[in-house]
């Protein structure tokens, strides 16, 4: 009820569409030359697409200063942070926190996160 194949049907391989959170019965049932087999099921859960994150940090740096830059998500398990050529990255790629360097005076507004 909460997915779609959106592809793929009468394959080996389907492209489905999650409609919903939730969880429910994937099944598939093979046939060939001797009929049709008995039907394997798999319980899969899709969980909520995270909301974009809230970043936190400075807007301005001079040039070597540090700067702590905090996303803040409540549902992400990842972060993919970009920064521009003025910052150098010390720590925290991949993780909800970046710790950053200016290299010279630096509009620090450009550092993304998703």
């Amino acid at each position: 009820a909460g997915a779609q194949i959106i592809g793929g049907q009468g394959t080996n391989c389907i492209d489905v569409e999650w409609l919903a959170p939730g969880s429910g019965d994937l099944c598939v049932s093979a046939s060939g030359n001797c009929g049709l087999a008995v039907s394997s099921c798999q319980t899969i859960t899709a969980l909520d697409v995270p909301l974009d994150p809230l970043l936190s940090g400075p807007q301005q740096l001079c040039a070597g200063e540090q700067a702590l830059y905090v996303a803040q998500s409540s549902m992400a398990t990842s972060f993919d942070w970009s920064v521009p050529a003025c910052l150098q990255v010390i720590s925290g790629l991949g993780t909800d926190s970046l710790l950053v360097v200016a290299l010279s005076d630096c509009p620090a507004e450009s550092v993304c996160v998703t």
